[in-house]
């Protein structure tokens, strides 16, 4: 058998046996792939099945174990996120659902340095104009088109975001100090212009030469220079969204 054929659930069956705690980047390193490899799969669907075996290794499952997982029918994080946005916190007749959940997906990650050592953060890819269901409207959001939600990926932010968590985003607003952000990262030449890089992280400190970020698992500080950074967008704290 070979995975030469192109297997769109590849990509989704790899991301649910990631070891918990690790990025995918470093999933990677420690199994000494390549680095494109996810964003190669999910384009093309394609793998070799010995690739995919050193990934199992280090994630502690047997071959037979992952060929015999049950492919997911749908999406996982949009199963997740469908759900976490039914049980929102909403008034009962509040049911309206307009406002659009756009593409999220895994991207590489995003590598930097804390005190010397090489740190992993997670990054999401954002397809802005993908819109692949629509979240209920709160009436704190009453004619706000361009409020928008997206669906949390990977666990760097968890508990306070865990994967499949929606998070509704306002990309007017200007962020304070503790809100949460979604930071899109400058595009480098030969990016696809319909997918954005992104890091949904927490706002520790803004100057303008850098900001200051925090994630939560693993924890870290780090802070990015203003120049790597195209917009920021703010995330709407649940407090906020059922004030009516």
């Amino acid at each position: 058998m070979t995975m030469e054929e192109p297997d769109p659930l590849l990509y989704r069956q790899l991301m649910a046996v990631k070891p918990g705690g690790m990025t995918a980047n470093k999933w990677l390193t420690e199994a000494g792939v390549n680095r494109s490899f996810f964003s190669d799969l999910r384009r093309s669907g394609n793998a070799r099945m010995a690739t995919v075996d050193k990934l199992l290794e280090i994630a502690g499952v047997s071959h037979a174990e992952f060929y015999g997982m049950a492919p997911p029918e749908t999406s996982a994080d949009a199963v997740a996120s469908e759900a976490a946005a039914r049980s929102l916190p909403f008034r009962a007749d509040d049911e309206r659902r307009d406002v659009p959940v756009v593409g999220t997906a895994m991207g590489a990650d995003f590598e930097l340095k804390v005190d010397g050592e090489m740190v992993f953060s997670e990054v999401i890819e954002l397809a802005l104009d993908e819109v692949h269901d629509y979240a209920r409207r709160p009436k704190s959001l009453e004619g706000r088109k361009d409020v928008y939600v997206l669906t949390a990926v990977g666990d760097s932010m968890a508990p306070r975001f865990n994967p499949g968590d929606p998070a509704y985003v306002d990309p007017r607003a200007t962020p304070r100090i503790g809100d949460d952000v979604v930071i899109y990262l400058r595009r480098e030449e030969g990016d696809d212009e319909r997918v954005y890089s992104a890091l949904l992280k927490e706002l520790v400190k803004s100057t303008r030469g850098y900001i200051e970020l925090r994630q939560h698992n693993p924890a870290v500080t780090f802070t990015i220079d203003r120049k790597a950074i195209a917009q920021i967008h703010r995330i709407i704290p649940w407090r906020e969204l059922t004030l009516f």
